[in-house]
């Protein structure tokens, strides 16, 4: 089942401190997360994470 199907979201970066998005982010309850360079994926589905080609140096993410 696609995580898009269940509680999902896509937050643009721009105006927000990248990390601290995604620290609010884990505290709200959101377990899967995209790394991108424009934007953070969240999702309530199973724990996990994943970075695009573009997203991986600015998320300094190897």
């Amino acid at each position: 089942m696609s995580e898009h199907k269940k509680i999902a979201g896509d937050i643009s970066l721009d105006g927000h401190d990248r990390f601290k998005l995604k620290e609010l982010c884990k505290e709200a309850g959101f377990t899967g997360f995209g790394h991108y360079a424009t934007f953070l994926h969240t999702d309530m589905g199973r724990p996990r994470w994943w970075t695009s080609k573009a997203g991986r140096q600015l998320w300094n993410l190897s």
